[in-house]
């Protein structure tokens, strides 16, 4: 199955998710909105999270939780600022901002992903860092990936590898 362009009024697809559902969850970064497809069939289910809801903006990453609520990142304009916002993950009802503003540095978010150990992590590209943060409560813990570490450069793609092990895509430096 796939998603056509267009369907269901996707216009700039960013990142992309399966929920604990089945379907195909997808953020499109021209809206700031999350759209719902059919896991198996690429169908439009509907809007999940609607542009704006919970103030967000310029979103491309999201993942779902081991609580199974749905976790957005969102840059704010310019991607100046950031913040991770959090949906309930059967409804799409914004839930609350999980991980606020600045905390820990944030800026110039792009991916995220949960860890085994149940804790958040973000590739802000802004600071050419991977962030952790408390998978519980929000709290920022540590830069997990420090600037320029192995190279890292503009960190994007964020996932665990079956031995625990990070993968994190970057550009090389300039």
């Amino acid at each position: 199955a796939f998603v056509p362009a267009g369907s269901g009024g996707l216009d700039d697809p960013y990142g992309l998710t399966f929920g604990p559902d089945g379907n195909l969850y997808v953020v499109d970064d021209v809206h700031s909105s999350v759209l719902k497809y059919n896991g198996s069939t690429g169908a439009f289910l509907g809007v999940f999270v609607s542009a704006g809801s919970g103030g967000l903006d310029n979103a491309s990453g999201l993942t779902f939780g081991p609580d199974g609520n749905l976790y957005l990142t969102s840059s704010g304009a310019g991607f100046a600022s950031g913040q991770i916002l959090q949906y309930d993950g059967h409804t799409g009802v914004f839930l609350g901002a999980f991980v606020a503003a600045g905390s820990g540095g944030l800026t110039g978010l792009y991916d995220l992903t949960f860890g085994r150990d149940g804790n958040l992590y973000l590739a802000s590209n802004l600071n050419n860092s991977v962030l952790e943060y408390d998978g519980h409560t929000g709290a920022f813990i540590r830069v997990f990936v420090p600037n320029g570490s192995g190279g890292l450069f503009d960190p994007g793609g964020l996932a665990f590898g079956p031995g625990g092990n990070l993968y994190v895509s970057s550009v090389s430096g300039v």
